[in-house]
């Protein structure tokens, strides 16, 4: 139960990170750096793409070899370090390496993440496990709009940017620390 609520809060932690950064994100592009909506939509499409044909290969990966929690780890740290090269972008293709860089770690690490916690699981309590999960998840929603929209507010969108990234990078290096060699 103890590293599948370490799953939980690493996730929420990402979670958090990932909506302070992704609804600023083509505000950002077309206000500040001067990118036009076709290129906010480019940006996304790619991003996302990319992220939903990950997960069928990093599960394949997971499964073959079992090693799920490197794999996890290295995702929870892309989607960080994606966050970091956004904060930095001073035009619209650097955005565009740091989406790539979140949603390839978005893609890396759900898989594996979930088979962890359905290998983490007594069978007759896997839906509860997983539940619990999404919960966590969840809760994370109204946090990040709120402190999304006092650091804009009070100091600009680069400070949402940075908070979140370092929400997201801190998720990953606790991840791998407190799990350590367990499973």
């Amino acid at each position: 139960m103890r590293n599948i609520i370490i799953l939980g809060i690493t996730s929420l932690l990402t979670d958090i990170s990932t909506e302070m950064v992704y609804p600023l994100i083509p505000l950002y592009l077309v206000a500040q750096l001067g990118a036009t909506p076709g290129i906010v939509g480019i940006i996304e499409g790619i991003a996302e793409s990319l992220a939903s044909l990950l997960r069928l290969y990093s599960g394949h990966i997971s499964d073959k070899f079992g090693k799920r929690k490197p794999l996890a780890i290295f995702g929870y740290s892309f989607s960080g370090i994606g966050k970091v090269l956004i904060y930095f972008a001073g035009a619209w293709p650097m955005v565009l390496f740091g989406r790539i860089a979140d949603r390839f770690g978005k893609g890396i690490r759900t898989a594996p993440r979930d088979a962890l916690i359905a290998d983490l699981c007594p069978s007759d309590r896997k839906a509860t496990f997983m539940g619990l999960h999404a919960t966590l998840v969840g809760i994370g929603l109204l946090p990040a709009s709120l402190l999304t929209g006092w650091l804009w507010t009070f100091f600009g969108p680069k400070a949402a940017f940075i908070t979140g990234a370092c929400l997201g990078l801190t998720a990953a290096v606790s991840m791998g620390i407190i799990l350590g060699g367990k499973p």
